[in-house]
């Protein structure tokens, strides 16, 4: 999910990953050491991780993303699609029409960054 360099991180913000990590039952700990494993291996992994991502604990998720916060960047971009709502990276707003937000969505599939399910969700709210 994270482009993640643990060496880099926050030894105080290490430990309390931790300790949420220790917090889940063992078979699911097992199964991320799989997605790990897989995913380090270059097996592509999206459609297991999401099955995973739906079977943690309630909150789970959000405690990890709240402790993370501007530490890392995730590795799916969100994709924009309302018209005047989207920022190039130096945060300059640029006007798109629904046809070209509807294209960057489309691109975001065909490159990997984005799965057609998420890409029919925003497509199709």
């Amino acid at each position: 999910m994270f482009n993640l360099d643990p060496s880099k991180l926050d030894p105080k913000l290490l430990a309390e990953l931790t300790e949420l990590v220790r917090q889940l039952p063992p078979q699911q700990l097992m199964k991320m050491q799989t997605l790990m494993h897989n995913s380090m291996a270059g097996f592509n992994v999206q459609r297991e991780m999401e099955e995973f991502e739906k079977s943690l604990p309630a909150g789970f998720r959000e405690k990890v993303l709240r402790l993370m916060g501007g530490q890392v960047a995730p590795s799916v971009a969100p994709v924009a699609v309302e018209p005047a709502a989207v920022e190039t990276a130096s945060g300059e707003p640029v006007d798109m029409s629904l046809r070209e937000a509807r294209l960057t969505v489309f691109r975001a599939v065909a490159e990997g960054r984005l799965s057609p399910e998420e890409a029919e969700k925003l497509l199709f709210p």
